[in-house]
Order: structure tokens, then sequence, then C-alpha cells
């Protein structure tokens, strides 16, 4: 994934985290989408426009469409997160230089992270932050 956020003179072109988490395979899409929403809402970029540009080897369905089934608990949480942002946009990248760019960094630390930039996520965690924080307080997930 790449993120983007462009505003005036200053700008965050991109922000890169690697995270490993145990998930079921048919739900890593969304959890590492969760997991960049949520370090857009740390660096406080959430009122801003923002593009997500997402692997479309990775993650094969639209994030716009995730928010449609509710019963999910992570589908749940992409949604309260999304609430956040004002303005988000979601662009599908099947190739280009970032994508295999970010590809061959990911298969370069599978294979031996000795700059141990790989941290470990804790999607429930996060989960359980923003439950706590209450749907009825109107107030984005910025505690995450």
């Amino acid at each position: 994934m790449r993120i983007s956020s462009k505003v005036g003179l200053k700008a965050l072109d991109a922000s890169e985290s690697y995270l490993v988490e145990t998930i079921e395979p048919d739900r890593r899409g969304l959890v590492a989408l969760c997991h960049a929403l949520v370090l857009l809402i740390q660096l406080m970029l959430h009122p801003v426009k923002t593009l997500v540009y997402y692997d479309t080897r990775k993650i094969t369905q639209s994030p716009v469409e995730v928010t449609g089934e509710t019963a999910d608990r992570y589908r749940m949480f992409f949604t309260r997160l999304l609430e956040a942002f004002d303005r988000l946009e979601f662009v599908p990248a099947a190739r280009g230089k970032y994508v295999e760019k970010l590809r061959d960094k990911l298969d370069q630390l599978s294979q031996d992270d000795r700059a141990n930039e790989i941290t470990l996520g804790n999607i429930a965690e996060m989960m359980a932050r923003v439950e706590n924080m209450g749907e009825d307080s109107g107030e984005p997930p910025a505690a995450i």
C-alpha cells in the first residue's frame, strides 16, 4: 500500500509500514487497510485529502465495497475508521514503480529482516480501543 496526502506546500508523499500478524487469509487485505487507516489517523491526516493505493494482487475486492456487509468484525472496524475521514480515496494499483518497489521490499523482508522493519501488529487491541470510545461520541478514533 502507498499512502499519499497532499495539501498546500507541505505533504506526506508516502508512508510505509510493515506488520506481521496472524490473520485468516481471506481477511488479510481488509486488516492491512485497517492498519493503513489507523496509521493515517495517528499521523493526523484524516481531515485532509488522502489517497490510499492498494495492490490488487493482495486486495482483490474494492475497499469501497467492503462497507456493505457489517456482520464481520473487521468490516465493522473498517467502516468505523472510514467515518474519521473527510476526503479519502482508494486507488487500485496492479503495477507501477511504487507497487513493484513495495513488492520487492516485502519479498526481501520476508526472507531476511535484519533492519527490524517488520513490527508486530495487534488489530484486536486497536479494535478494542475504538470500541471502548463508543460510537456515540462523535469523535474520530484518534486515540488509537
